[in-house]
């Protein structure tokens, strides 16, 4: 989540919406729960019961801003789908669950965590952050690049040739085209935003399933 490293990553990207969810959510006075995990230090790994209080609210924020100002640390790699299985099991039914992830996880399985989701009544609307020159058309200006697997150690240095441009969009395509196909199958909401262009796309997106399921 901390990619681009020179530009503005997808955290900060999700931090700025997530505080604005927060606002809107605290001038409706709604109870909010908040669970940030995969961040690179690992006192940010929190999760905090649903609470409407005004304390609450600024307790969320100050942790948000920590994370927003925070740099990446090397710390052993997060299982996303685990977390995915420790929020399922912690989160009340009938909740709206908003998540902020670019999904970056080879384990994850999008049909089994999204069935458990439906299982508990719950409404869930999965934010993908992803950096458009990047990662959404693989635009390098470098003759090198060095790829990583977001969950291990392991990295893949290559020149962007179109064979390698052509597998990697091909690749990409299926994965989303997946977290597309299992979201509609469960009347959830999914929605790609690219973390290089303007907010307010994603708080729109917001705005408009929380009225949908109102």
């Amino acid at each position: 989540m901390w990619y681009p490293k020179d530009d503005w990553s997808k955290i900060r990207f999700a931090t700025i919406c997530a505080a604005v969810f927060l606002y809107i959510l605290k001038r409706q006075r709604d109870p909010v729960a908040i669970w940030t995990w995969g961040i690179q230090h690992p006192t940010l790994n929190q999760r905090h019961p649903p609470s409407s209080r005004p304390g609450t609210y600024m307790k969320y924020i100050s942790l948000l801003n920590i994370i927003y100002n925070s740099t990446p640390k090397h710390t052993k790699p997060v299982t996303t789908s685990l977390m995915f299985e420790k929020l399922i099991e912690q989160t009340p039914r009938h909740s709206m669950i908003v998540v902020l992830s670019d999904l970056a996880s080879p384990s994850l399985n999008p049909s089994r965590i999204l069935t458990r989701l439906k299982a508990k009544t719950n409404h869930v609307l999965i934010i993908h952050t992803l950096h458009g020159p990047t990662e959404l058309n693989f635009n390098f200006e470098e003759a090198w690049i060095n790829l990583k697997d977001p969950e291990q150690t392991e990295y893949f240095s290559s020149g962007p040739t179109p064979f390698l441009k052509k597998e990697y969009h091909h690749k990409l395509n299926d994965w989303i085209s997946s977290w597309k196909k299992e979201t509609a199958k469960r009347r959830f909401e999914y929605y790609i935003t690219d973390v290089s262009g303007p907010f307010l796309p994603t708080i729109l997106a917001f705005l408009k399933y929380r009225s949908k399921i109102l």
